[in-house]
């Protein structure tokens, strides 16, 4: 934990050292600053470490931006707003002059720069394709609720899906699905969360094997269908020599639950 506020306060300091430096060349006045981060990180909550998982500690990041041109800028004003990383992309287009592709899935910021309490979208997903096959993840979020589908269900584990009222209780303690009087907005939760699976079977791009999510992420969709699709086949690999020298550097392999990337 000290050393990850540590971060915090070096990322601080590194945006400082930015502003100083576009003062000292005399372009801070033509110059927007947008600070946002990739991810969250859990930090123990819900007794996880990581950021992998769609909980709001990982999901929720900064989003800061400052248009020095602007007469809202300086105002220290905030806005609730449903934004992700996807709109950063449409952002700058438009702050450029340049047309915004439609197939893009983010919207400008624009419209919330300029006046607050505007809204750019009803729904935004989030999105883990990443890490430990059992934590990848789909979800959908609204202003007021989340709802999370986990299509894992190997050995202990089961296909489970999981609605929270945000709103009311941001720690996301309190699992609504099969709670009494939460039909109405599971059932309109799942009608946003198929939808953008829909999105993604129609929408997604042929590389890097992402057109397999649309069914794994399909609620209708049979575990056996899926299992073939989400486990790695392991290809049988030449022996090799041991290297000496590999063996004498202190590099520690990770254990089997310990992510081997950042």
């Amino acid at each position: 934990m000290s050393q990850y506020h540590q971060l915090i306060y070096a990322i601080d300091v590194a945006v400082g050292m930015v502003r100083t430096a576009l003062k000292k060349h005399g372009v801070a006045d033509n110059t927007i600053v947008i600070y946002t981060s990739d991810n969250g990180y859990m930090c123990g909550s819900h007794g996880y470490g990581s950021k992998v998982v769609p909980y709001e500690e990982s999901s929720r990041v900064p989003l800061i931006m400052f248009d020095p041109r602007h007469a809202n800028s300086g105002q220290e004003l905030r806005t609730k707003a449903l934004t992700g990383n996807i709109d950063f992309a449409p952002t700058m287009l438009e702050l450029a002059g340049l047309p915004i592709p439609e197939n893009m899935d983010g919207r400008s910021l624009l419209p919330i720069y300029d006046n607050p309490e505007a809204d750019i979208r009803e729904t935004l997903p989030l999105i883990n394709v990443w890490g430990p096959v059992a934590v990848h993840s789909f979800a959908i979020l609204t202003k007021s609720h989340k709802y999370i589908y986990w299509p894992y269900a190997e050995g202990d584990l089961q296909a489970a899906e999981e609605m929270y009222d945000t709103s009311r209780d941001a720690g996301e303690l309190i699992n609504l699905v099969g709670s009494d009087g939460q039909d109405k907005q599971l059932l309109e939760m799942r009608r946003h969360y198929d939808a953008a699976v829909d999105h993604w079977k129609a929408e997604t791009v042929d590389f890097h094997n992402y057109k397999k999510y649309g069914t794994i992420f399909d609620r209708d969709v049979d575990w056996e269908t899926k299992r073939p699709l989400l486990m790695k086949k392991r290809s049988a690999r030449p022996e090799r020599t041991p290297n000496p020298k590999r063996a004498r550097s202190g590099r520690r392999k990770p254990s089997s639950n310990e992510p081997a990337g950042g």
